[in-house]
């Protein structure tokens, strides 16, 4: 088994999305690019590689600031079909046919903050998602909201954001409905803690409750039960001014599944968990 990692120039603190401290500190031009790339490959009694990646940028000017998210996690493995513990050759697939695919998630995010104040802005953002396995063939969103910074210290920083999300999900072959869209309100809290120059915490907490549906085939009505919840935890360990490694975890819970495929007896699981480590390096 190899684990590996390869890292683009990145900087260790990654930027997020509304992150400019006050309006004065933006006024000169500033710019942020990160990029990660890890994974897992496994050969010889079973095989298996698994990538996951991502980029964040951002553009500080006088009030504005841009951003941009990209993520990507696929995976793909040979499959023991008869379930007795051996990968026989017509089983196998690196090299001699088309794997099976275990993950594949694909998102992209942009977003603009126009500051009113030091630590309040109003901000726009679109984004897209492809996650079959979740039940998405594709999702897009657009989003409007207001972000207010509650805590700013040297050590501390407390954001939160309330905002109002228009969303059309299409599901892959054999849902049914077959896409809804809906309006929904989305309220966010991310909090960072520094320990020190080399070791940071930080959590993103996010409630997503859809208010108006509209499935497949029937006009939008009230609905109010298919509440979503996303959390990521990291904890950042710098090992000097350019190395660091980070541990991520990423939960995803869903109140109501998206359904099986038509004929396809159980459910989809109703909370995702993806565990990761990487390493980053700071190009400034």
């Amino acid at each position: 088994m190899l684990l590996f990692f390869l890292v683009l120039p990145a900087r260790a603190d990654e930027p997020t999305f509304g992150t400019t401290k006050s309006v004065e500190q933006a006024e000169k031009p500033v710019t942020h690019l990160a990029a990660t790339l890890g994974g897992t490959l496994t050969s010889g009694n079973t095989e298996s590689l698994v990538v996951n990646g991502g980029i964040t940028a951002s553009h500080h000017w006088l009030r504005n600031e841009l951003g941009l998210a990209a993520g990507l996690n696929e995976g793909v493995g040979a499959v023991d079909a008869n379930a007795d513990g051996y990968l026989a050759g017509a089983e196998r697939c690196f090299g001699v046919g088309p794997c099976a695919k275990t993950a594949e998630r694909l998102s992209a995010e942009v977003r603009y903050d126009r500051f009113l104040t030091e630590h309040a802005s109003i901000y726009v953002l679109v984004g897209a998602l492809h996650d079959p396995f979740v039940g998405f063939a594709h999702r897009e969103h657009g989003q409007l909201g207001y972000a207010y910074t509650l805590l700013d210290t040297k050590a501390d920083r407390l954001r939160a954001e309330l905002g109002a999300d228009l969303a059309n999900e299409q599901y892959v072959v054999g849902v049914a409905p077959s896409w809804t869209h809906l309006l929904a309100a989305q309220v966010g809290v991310q909090y960072t803690h520094t320990f020190n120059d080399a070791v940071a915490f930080g959590d993103a907490l996010t409630a997503y409750e859809p208010v108006l549906t509209q499935p497949e085939g029937q006009d939008f009505a009230l609905y109010l039960t298919d509440v979503r919840l996303t959390n990521e935890a990291s904890i950042t360990a710098r090992a000097g001014e350019s190395l660091g490694i980070r541990l991520t975890d990423s939960l995803a819970w869903r109140n109501e599944p998206i359904a099986a495929p038509a004929g396809v007896a159980g459910t989809r699981a109703a909370l995702d968990n993806t565990v990761s480590i990487t390493l980053v390096a700071s190009l400034l």
